[in-house]
């Protein structure tokens, strides 16, 4: 479930919203497009302002309602926020709202890039204090040949993250068939049967 997406591509008069795209055939759900993704804005700005300048008011209620919706048709739902938990929904609603008006824990994705170990940290941080439940980190887009900043997240988002590390993702080059390595190399390295037993 992708509930709001900004910075949709525009192909042929028709959005394209990649993430959803993703979501959709990683999971081979059959659900319709505008269940999985209800908002979905070209603006590549915060969901709140991109609704402002689309002119659409974000209703809550359908935000919960179509995640109740997928969430009773399948065995597992992931729900992909948009930006990080901070980030305006609406004028009054953050995805952090979001998060605990579904009654969700956290899985907090990051990568290696300069700064990330403040961000993530920070990250766990908010969780904690809005008593959120951190089910594990991701660490995504990580290179082939690691450099010591690479390699200084992991170590210190270890560290003071409480060693919740559960996957470390493989960077995916772009190409004509990145969709299908994409969900290979997700596949190979995201144990989510594991992350489920762990929950349970």
């Amino acid at each position: 479930y992708k509930p709001v997406l900004s910075g949709a591509a525009l192909r042929d008069g028709e959005r394209i919203a990649h993430d959803a795209v993703m979501l959709k055939a990683a999971s081979g759900a059959t659900d319709d497009m505008a269940l999985i993704n209800p908002y979905c804005f070209l603006p590549a700005v915060t969901p709140a302002h991109a609704a402002c300048i689309e002119n659409v008011i974000i209703d809550k209620e359908r935000l919960t309602g179509n995640y109740k919706t997928i969430r009773s048709r399948h065995d597992i739902t992931i729900v992909e926020g948009a930006g990080g938990l901070m980030v305006p929904v609406t004028d009054d609603y953050l995805i952090i709202d979001l998060i605990k008006d579904t009654g969700l824990g956290a899985v907090v994705v990051t990568d290696t890039a300069l700064g990330r170990i403040n961000h993530t940290l920070m990250t766990l941080s908010v969780l904690k204090s809005h008593g959120i439940e951190l089910i594990g980190i991701i660490v995504n887009r990580y290179p082939a040949e690691p450099t010591q900043t690479d390699i200084s997240l992991i170590k210190y988002v270890s560290l003071f993250g409480g060693d919740n590390i559960i996957a470390v993702v493989p960077e995916v080059k772009s190409g004509d068939d990145f969709y299908d390595r994409f969900i290979t190399c997700f596949k190979e390295n995201i144990d989510i049967g594991g992350i489920i037993e762990s929950l349970e």
